[in-house]
């Protein structure tokens, strides 16, 4: 079984430790909404390899930010298949 762990605050609001806690290898994290933010800090460093992470595009061109080569952006679309691909989800 795997979990989508779906971030919507922002790192002001809620700390990234607080949900790598609850994350197993083979969960995927989709950062949207506010989450988006997290891309001014160095996210892929603390993540095991086996966790995929993901950003919605349409939020971060919402809030004006870029993206890099490490950055994997997803659309709409992909989000919904995310969910059909994982057991559970889980919103932050």
């Amino acid at each position: 079984m795997t979990t989508l762990h779906c971030l919507t605050k922002s790192p002001f609001q809620q700390p990234l430790d607080c949900v790598l806690e609850r994350v197993l290898p083979g969960d995927t994290l989709l950062f949207c909404e506010d989450a988006v933010y997290y891309l001014l800090q160095n996210v892929k460093e603390p993540l095991p390899e086996e966790v995929k992470c993901y950003f919605l595009h349409d939020d971060i061109v919402a809030r004006g930010l870029k993206t890099n080569e490490r950055i994997t952006t997803i659309s709409y679309h992909e989000w919904v298949e995310l969910t059909l691909v994982h057991t559970n989800q889980i919103r932050w």
